[in-house]
């Protein structure tokens, strides 16, 4: 059952105050202070609505997959690689083949990446899919409250991109497995799809600002 973004309102003392209302977020105002002329207000929640219904249906289908019971209990695994300290044995690599002075520059990007993170997280406070959707429960607990970026996938996509800049030959199984880890959160029903692409590109882009900065360094 696809759950629709409640209907719009319009203040009546402020006409280009746009206030909305969806499960998808805790917050009432999906957008709290938009200033725009009325029309372009609609047209920007239906956009919002369709991604939103299209984001669920997606959602929906992954857990209507003959086989999801396996593909869960796959998904558990290919989680767990993404998990923390995993990244942290992953340096010691660094260390033996010479690639110290890289080092700094890697944390420096899991610092950014992270505080990027917990910026976006708090500040659209999206609901996970088990608090969006009646009678769904996810097949894990998550670490924290809300959904959106998720942060598996970013930091996935992050040492793919950090990890390839040093050797370029493990491109064809680090995005791979960077894309698996994306897919997992969904399939564990503790993300939604858009969770996951949003993660992708924040990790991407951190991973991608700080090569260039070390690059000028």
């Amino acid at each position: 059952m696809l759950i629709p973004i409640k209907t719009i309102t319009f203040s009546n003392a402020k006409p280009w105050l746009i206030v909305t209302h969806s499960p998808y977020y805790t917050h009432e105002n999906v957008i709290p202070r938009f200033y725009s002329y009325r029309s372009l207000g609609v047209l920007l929640m239906r956009l919002l609505q369709n991604i939103h219904n299209i984001d669920v249906a997606t959602f929906q289908r992954c857990h209507n997959l003959k086989g999801c019971q396996k593909l869960t209990l796959f998904s558990r695994w290919v989680s767990k690689t993404a998990d923390g300290p995993l990244y942290i044995i992953a340096a010691i690599p660094m260390a033996i083949y010479g690639y110290l002075e890289f080092l700094p520059w890697v944390f420096a990007a899991f610092i950014f990446e992270r505080s990027s993170y917990f910026i976006l997280k708090n500040f659209f406070k999206r609901n996970r899919p088990p608090q969006a959707i009646p009678d769904f429960q996810s097949a894990i607990i998550p670490s924290d409250r809300f959904s959106f970026p998720s942060g598996h996938t970013s930091a996935a996509f992050l040492m793919a991109v950090l990890m390839c800049s040093l050797y370029p030959q493990l491109y064809y199984l680090l995005l791979p497995w960077a894309c698996t880890v994306g897919a997992s959160r969904v399939m564990l029903g503790v993300h939604f799809p858009t969770d996951t692409l949003a993660g992708a590109a924040l990790g991407s882009s951190c991973g991608i600002v700080i090569l260039n900065l070390r690059v000028i360094a």
